[in-house]
């Protein structure tokens, strides 16, 4: 899936031009992250890859960074266990 090669098979020339003009959106995800399932994963990559500007993909990485500053705060503000 991640090396796509084609199969030998013959193709015709009707089925070239209408792989080339189909638009197709794939997600592969090398893994799962513990704060963030798929769905938010997948969401992230399609919004930053579609984004019309800079300024669309600036906010999508501020929401990251977001997330991650508060997670990191109430890991810090959380009592040690043990």
């Amino acid at each position: 899936m991640m090396h796509a090669k084609p199969t030998g098979n013959k193709e015709t020339p009707e089925a070239a031009k209408e792989a080339v003009d189909t638009v197709s959106t794939a997600v592969v995800q090398p893994a799962i992250p513990p704060l963030s399932g798929t769905g938010a994963i997948s969401t992230t990559i399609m919004y930053a890859t579609k984004a019309p500007s800079l300024v669309h993909v600036g906010i999508v990485v501020a929401g990251f960074l977001g997330m991650s500053l508060s997670t990191w705060g109430a890991l810090r503000a959380a009592i040690p266990v043990g």
